[in-house]
């Protein structure tokens, strides 16, 4: 079976004079033969739960919660691309996926701006049918 990136976009209740914030739960499942992640338009996950365009929002932190039973590869990398490639998390995501534990990095100084639709890509793994969840942080700006 091929692998799968599947999404639950939340708005987070802010206050007024606060941003609006929002977090993108993606569950990835690598192919059960060739332990592959799919690459993914995070866009349309979002599209797909019914909420709004994220264009305009800013990346703020990613998390990754590898499964207890089927976890990935330690060490694996993750990269989201802008519509011109550039990596969205400037090399932070890196062998940034844990085997067991939890990860995360934030970028508070320059968070990226979201201008077009983003793309998810996970490497380095070489478990069949491993899962990881990442999530991922947003604020709108």
């Amino acid at each position: 079976m091929a692998g799968s990136v599947v999404g639950v976009f939340t708005r987070l209740r802010t206050n007024v004079s606060r941003p609006k914030a929002a977090k993108l739960e993606l569950t990835c499942t690598a192919d059960v033969a060739l332990h592959t992640y799919p690459s993914t338009v995070i866009n349309s996950l979002a599209a797909l739960s019914g909420l709004w365009d994220i264009r305009g929002m800013l990346i703020r932190s990613l998390k990754a919660i590898p499964s207890a039973v089927t976890p990935p590869t330690d060490k694996s990398s993750v990269t989201i691309k802008d519509e011109y490639g550039v990596d969205l998390l400037d090399d932070a995501g890196n062998q940034f996926i844990p085997a067991t534990g939890t990860a995360w990095t934030m970028n508070t100084l320059f968070p990226a701006l979201i201008t077009g639709n983003i793309t998810l890509d996970i490497s380095g793994n070489l478990v069949n049918s491993a899962i990881i969840v990442l999530v991922l942080e947003l604020s709108g700006t």
